[in-house]
């Protein structure tokens, strides 16, 4: 709800701060008044739209530059705090799609000289019924990637019963061959 505000209506604001402080400094400023306290994270602060400063009230040193913006500029945090936003998430998604997933995925074709695009795996498919259920996407991935896994430590263990097998029929030559004595072979 406070992000559709947000990006529907142009509200002058102070940069970095929230909503209701932001609010404060603007009623303070449209007022014409020359400072404004603040009271942030339990700390009492003096705002002076003079040299544009914020001053902790108990200890003058603790000092920032402040400035009016549009309330609506992105932001990545507030007072410290990262922000949950989409955007980043979803430049994380169209990154991730951008590149195959293996060499071999890009010769995916069908045989006759045409390649058929193949969707990205991490993008939701709408099922035949038309109405998209945004849970089975990553259950989905989730079960793909387990899969993959246990695909990969079957070969894993193929592989090393293999040569433990091997290495095991060869011993089991060399100590036949050892054992048989030039006695036992026929002369020619």
């Amino acid at each position: 709800y406070i992000i559709n505000f947000i990006l529907n209506y142009v509200v002058p604001g102070w940069w970095q701060y929230d909503q209701r402080t932001s609010h404060e400094l603007e009623t303070a400023y449209k007022q014409g008044k020359r400072n404004c306290e603040l009271l942030i994270a339990g700390f009492l602060y003096i705002a002076d739209f003079g040299s544009m400063l914020q001053l902790r009230r108990n200890d003058p040193s603790r000092r920032r530059k402040i400035k009016r913006d549009l309330y609506n500029v992105p932001k990545k945090g507030v007072a410290g705090l990262r922000l949950n936003n989409q955007d980043e998430e979803i430049t994380r998604e169209v990154r991730g799609a951008e590149r195959p997933a293996s060499p071999a995925s890009d010769d995916m074709g069908t045989g006759d000289g045409t390649n058929t695009p193949v969707p990205p795996s991490n993008t939701p498919q709408t099922p035949a019924g038309g109405t998209a259920s945004g849970d089975a996407t990553p259950l989905n991935d989730r079960m793909e990637q387990r899969d993959s896994l246990h695909q990969v430590l079957e070969q894993m263990r193929s592989l090393v019963l293999r040569e433990h097998l091997s290495s095991d029929t060869d011993d089991e030559l060399e100590e036949d061959e050892e054992s048989e004595s030039p006695s036992t072979h026929p002369t020619l």
